[in-house]
């Protein structure tokens, strides 16, 4: 499959469900992000000791932080992309 169908395919095709993909996104931004602060430093610790944990701590804040903004970002454009595909655009002649 081109990236292009899959692009098409997985478009949501109102501002509705482009709304719910968007928020089911953000929910799952949030809570991979507030996850990954316990998870990230046991796996650092684990794999790395002290310095692992605290390599593991780090991803886990920034995480913390940039998964559910990307989660609120993912929304606004999951729902303007539903709005997108209900608006009928026509080609002006010549």
């Amino acid at each position: 499959m081109l990236s292009r169908e899959r692009e098409y395919i997985n478009k949501p095709d109102n501002v509705l469900h482009g709304f719910s993909e968007g928020l089911r996104s953000g929910f799952t931004g949030v809570a991979s992000g507030l996850s990954g602060v316990y998870r990230k430093p046991m796996i650092g610790a684990r794999e790395g000791g002290v310095k692992g944990f605290v390599r593991g701590g780090a991803q886990g804040l920034g995480g913390a932080v940039l998964k559910p903004v990307s989660g609120a970002l993912d929304l606004v454009a999951k729902t303007t992309a539903g709005a997108h595909s209900m608006v009928n655009y026509e080609k002006a002649p010549g």
